[in-house]
């Protein structure tokens, strides 16, 4: 086979701390203590350790990535059964809970193909179901690279229509909708779908999420509130739909079936995604105001009091502005990016994924995190499948969720 990988440094070049990463190149440094990834994490996730953190960051500069390039990507899956062996794929060895759980996925991914079939390794299931849509203005080659790897896997499929997303337009709302009714038309008849982006990874298995997902018991897990709405973003607009009272919240759910089927079929609900197209960054109103507007009496939506600061998100683990909170001290757009100071805390937080993380800052913060995580996935094939759901079971999420009258 020929040589499909190559090595970069970029990643230590490209933030803010990129004067350490210099200096460690240009001066001699001691070798690592440790020989191998698996060792550095080993050190990395029970807790925070300045001179673990700093070693890891040494070892980071002496080791760098190695990545599968895009245009290989076609012949590299040009025997499926091989690339799904190889890349460690779980195919078997499932629970029956799991497989009469099925859960959606929409993944929305811009780049770092490398980096997404890495988060879809993880996630996949063959009882589940994958809905990809890929920016309109990303290269052929990443387009085409990641055509090659969902050919290989008969339930992850590509959009049926690919839009060009704008920060802050509708097109960032769009392609959602277009993937939430490609699955809705699929087969499989999941239960529940969960949004994601190419830059997070689950910090649950799928069984922990089909245990937290039961434990919901069809709860819509989608923040927001009214009273941080962006004004500016409504003013001279219409009045919504429906008696909607605007809301905001991050465009991150996890979402019944009963709660999509509203959105794509309700005629108030449609009314309202056409209000949100003459508004600013519609994606942050949409699902959260359908979600915390009680009046529509939408299955699983939130029925108390949405402006309580206290109420209960776990579809997301992400951190905004805190600068004592993000270990690794980098944000962009103002959300922390991970790096292995933030470890520790990602492997005992209770969310179900992790937002954010860029492939080219602390690689090792990608890699150990894969790591626990697969480990979580061997230990329970190997049958430890102990997991309680108590704090999911007694969230705000389940405790004011609309029941519709049977």
């Amino acid at each position: 086979m020929p040589n499909l990988f190559k090595s970069y440094n970029t990643p230590f070049l490209a933030f803010e701390n990129r004067t350490v990463y210099m200096e460690l190149r240009t001066k001699p440094q001691p070798p690592p203590a440790v020989t191998s990834v698996k060792e550095m994490c080993q050190r990395l996730l029970p807790e925070k350790n300045t001179a673990y953190i700093q070693e890891a960051q040494r070892y980071m500069a002496l080791h760098p990535r190695t990545v599968i390039l895009p245009e290989s990507y076609k012949e590299y899956t040009s025997n499926c059964s091989r690339f799904v062996s190889d890349r460690g794929y779980i195919v078997d060895k499932i629970t029956d809970e799991e497989m009469d759980f099925p859960i959606a996925f929409t993944l929305m991914v811009y780049k770092h193909v490398g980096q997404v079939e890495r988060l879809l390794r993880a996630i996949y299931r063959p009882q589940n179901v994958y809905c990809i849509h890929m920016d309109k203005k990303s290269s052929s080659v990443i387009y085409n690279a990641l055509k090659s790897i969902v050919s290989c896997l008969p339930n992850v499929f590509m959009a049926s229509r690919r839009v060009d997303v704008i920060w802050g337009q509708f097109s960032v709302l769009e392609p959602e909708i277009i993937c939430l009714r490609d699955l809705y038309e699929h087969k499989v008849k999941w239960r529940y779908v969960i949004n994601l982006t190419g830059q997070e990874y689950p910090l649950k298995t799928n069984y922990q999420l089909v245990k937290i997902l039961q434990a919901y018991k069809g709860a819509n897990d989608i923040e927001g509130a009214a009273k941080i709405l962006n004004r500016d973003r409504t003013a001279g607009r219409p009045r919504p739909p429906g008696g909607i009272s605007p809301c905001k919240g991050s465009l991150h759910f996890t979402a019944s079936r009963q709660f999509i089927d509203y959105v794509l079929h309700n005629k108030t609900a449609q009314d309202f995604l056409e209000w949100c197209k003459l508004i600013g960054t519609p994606d942050e109103t949409y699902f959260t105001s359908l979600n915390n507007n009680k009046h529509l009496k939408i299955p699983g939506s939130y029925i108390g009091d949405r402006e309580k600061r206290d109420r209960d998100f776990f579809s997301r683990y992400k951190i905004w502005y805190s600068k004592t909170v993000c270990g690794s001290g980098y944000f962009r757009h103002s959300v922390c990016i991970m790096g292995v100071a933030d470890l520790p805390d990602l492997t005992k937080a209770p969310h179900l994924f992790v937002n954010k993380l860029l492939y080219e800052f602390e690689p090792l913060t990608f890699d150990c995190l894969e790591q626990w995580y697969m480990d979580q996935v061997t230990s329970e094939m190997g049958g430890n499948l102990n997991f309680s759901t108590t704090l999911y079971e007694q969230s705000t999420i389940v405790k004011y969720r609309y029941i519709p009258p049977s």
